[in-house]
């Protein structure tokens, strides 16, 4: 039986805990969709507003009701659930998909599984063509491609310790900074590649500032080599509901608690869709530093 634990945010965060006793190709493919997931999965989770609020265990199983349908959907449904775990029917058409494919699949039940509003049709199919769908093969396809440097070329992992415990400290700062009327004008300061303003694409979340980056997920950046070789602080890229960490940030957030909270904002803006070239980084950072000024918070 496989038993993998999908860490979703920092240390304490609620996971989820994938089982099965597939065997032989059939166990293979889940086994390997679950490794695609678990980088791209705490984004995924952040980008459409679900959170886990304790842990799940999903249990993979085989359903004979498969064998009797004309059309054949992915995944039986509804998976049904009995307090805090979850079983999954996949029928015979998940095992004959590509592993990424299968990966698919399986991000689609976890989301709905964490709360997502299930967006499947009468028969129990989702659309390949979904929002939901297209948006996990993204962020899988783009974990396989990552180029040299890009955080998406490793494994995402948590935050741990006194390293957690100082970035937390600094997102809180940022949090109340961003409840003042000043600071959150940043969001009509800026636009995206297509002309929107930030605070347009807040609206697709349906919370405040402070409360968006709450849900943004902050991860080690041990391993990306903008982060080891000193060169980045922070790492994230446009509309990516993710930021990594590098140590050089972690030694600012102890020493210099309000550059920390700068450097969250400003990469909370890069969240939201803003590029940079224009505006530079400077540029970035001294409109925040304006907009959020270090005596008031």
């Amino acid at each position: 039986m496989l038993l993998v634990v999908l860490a979703l945010a920092l240390s304490a965060a609620p996971s989820f805990r994938i089982t099965h006793a597939y065997k032989g190709n059939q166990g293979r493919t889940i086994d390997q969709a679950v490794r695609l997931l678990e980088a791209v999965l705490p984004e995924l989770l952040e980008a459409f507003g679900v959170a886990l609020t304790e842990d799940r265990e999903v249990r993979l199983e085989p359903h004979g009701d498969c064998a009797g349908l004309t059309l054949e959907p992915v995944v039986l449904q509804p998976p049904h659930a009995a307090g805090t775990r979850a079983v999954v029917h996949p029928c015979p058409s998940f095992f004959r998909r590509t592993p990424a494919e299968a990966a698919v699949v399986l991000g689609l039940e976890l989301l709905h599984i964490a709360g997502l509003p299930d967006i499947r049709d009468g028969k129990g199919r989702r659309p390949d063509t979904s929002e939901v769908s297209g948006r996990i093969r993204w962020l899988l396809d783009r974990d396989r491609k990552g180029g040299d440097g890009s955080p998406h070329t490793r494994p995402a992992r948590t935050l741990w310790g006194l390293d957690a415990r100082l970035v937390r400290r600094a997102r809180e700062g940022a949090m109340q900074r961003l409840r003042r009327p000043e600071c959150r004008s940043l969001l009509t300061d800026f636009v995206d590649a297509e002309g929107r303003t930030l605070a347009e694409n807040l609206e697709t979340y349906a919370v405040p500032p402070d409360e968006y980056l709450a849900r943004i997920t902050l991860l080690d950046g041990s391993g990306v080599r903008l982060c080891d070789t000193g060169q980045a602080r922070l790492l994230t890229t446009p509309k990516a509901q993710r930021i990594f960490v590098c140590k050089p940030f972690v030694a600012i957030a102890r020493r210099q608690p309000y550059e920390a909270e700068v450097g969250l904002i400003h990469e909370m803006l890069h969240t939201l869709g803003l590029g940079e070239n224009p505006p530079t980084t400077l540029e970035i950072t001294q409109q925040v530093k304006r907009r959020c000024p270090f005596d008031q918070k």
